[in-house]
């Protein structure tokens, strides 16, 4: 990448490379509709299951199996198994997670517990992560024996270390932690996020992709700054979050608060601390308004926005030092792109200026 191109022009996404994502998502998306179970009992399981997916998401996962088996020199009608199982397994986190925070709201609708009841719900999530293992299981013989090993012991690890993750970030909130630093943070944002929604799937679509099992780690770091930066970019969009849906209102560390409880004097850190740690129906408008006005106070969304460049400049790099090299392809040119994509999708691209779009 020419150091006379800048940040905000390396962050642009071509109407072409766009009308590939969305065609792409397309594929997916039917495929997730056409996998998903069906039969009895429809009311109070499968049914259910089709809450989540008619509604808008931004299928990021999918999309980097894709792009990444596309890449790499495959079919990418040979990773779409692997692309729906993922999905299937975002869908049960989703559903597990909302109840676990106690969200009202997901995707523009009421949470799925909010519809049905917390221990159907719970069941649907459940049925989710059977459908994926169960979709996995039979994608992976489609692929050399070899291949299909290093995949679903990538699919093992990003599992135990999105658990592991999301405990962490469950823990914190329980225990009001207080004294969190950076690294903590994003150790567990990698954990909970950067595994298994870009690692895992860039992951297994270079390996389907190449019929090579050693590709599985050739994009890792590559995914490993980009769930990263999504995570920071998710922080900073909670802040714009629809009255209750923030992370504020759920207590969560994020990047922000865990920075804010290291800049504010004693008497607000204690006063601040003392909202974290109170039932979530305490964190009503105002309180939200309050803490915000703590973190501009004290700089601190300036300094996740900092964070965020810095993190999307090294997600650059590792990208073009990824994929860069590799033929050109709809899916190389997806991948290198998925850095501006994902900031455009967060309404955190302001911050590096106006890319071309054309």
């Amino acid at each position: 990448m020419s150091s006379d191109v800048s940040i905000a022009e390396r962050l642009g996404v071509s109407d072409q490379v766009r009308a590939r994502m969305v065609a792409w998502q397309a594929d997916a998306h039917a495929e997730l509709l056409a996998a998903l179970p069906h039969g009895d009992p429809a009311g109070y399981l499968y049914d259910a299951m089709k809450v989540l997916p008619s509604r808008s998401g931004k299928g990021l996962r999918p999309l980097l199996c894709l792009a990444a088996c596309d890449a790499f020199g495959g079919a990418v009608s040979a990773a779409m198994p692997f692309a729906v199982s993922l999905e299937m397994m975002h869908l049960a986190f989703l559903v597990h997670d909302d109840v676990q925070d106690g969200s009202q709201r997901r995707r523009g609708g009421p949470a799925l517990h909010e519809l049905i009841g917390m221990p159907l719900a719970v069941n649907v999530g459940d049925a989710y992560v059977w459908a994926a293992t169960s979709g996995l299981g039979q994608a992976l013989p489609t692929v050399p024996h070899d291949v299909a090993r290093a995949v679903r012991d990538r699919w093992d690890r990003a599992m135990r270390e999105t658990l592991e993750g999301q405990a962490l970030d469950l823990g914190w909130q329980r225990d009001g932690a207080d004294s969190l630093g950076i690294e903590q943070y994003l150790a567990m944002a990698a954990k909970k996020t950067a595994w298994y929604s870009t690692v895992l799937p860039m992951s297994m679509g270079a390996a389907v992709g190449s019929a090579d099992a050693s590709a599985i780690d050739r994009l890792f770091s590559f995914g490993w700054m980009l769930g990263l930066m999504f995570q920071v970019g998710n922080d900073l969009a909670g802040l714009e979050a629809a009255p209750g849906e923030g992370d504020i209102e759920e207590g969560k560390r994020t990047l922000l608060i865990v920075q804010l409880l290291h800049e504010v004097d004693d008497d607000e850190r204690g006063e601040l601390l003392h909202l974290l740690r109170a039932p979530r129906d305490h964190r009503g408008p105002a309180e939200v308004a309050w803490v915000r006005s703590l973190m501009q106070q004290h700089g601190v969304i300036d300094m996740a926005r900092e964070s965020l460049c810095a993190l999307a400049a090294a997600t650059l790099i590792e990208a073009e030092r990824a994929v860069g090299g590799l033929p050109v392809t709809e899916g190389r040119d997806v991948l290198l792109a998925a850095t501006g994509w994902l900031l455009a999708e967060d309404g955190q691209l302001a911050d590096f200026g106006h890319p071309s779009t054309a």
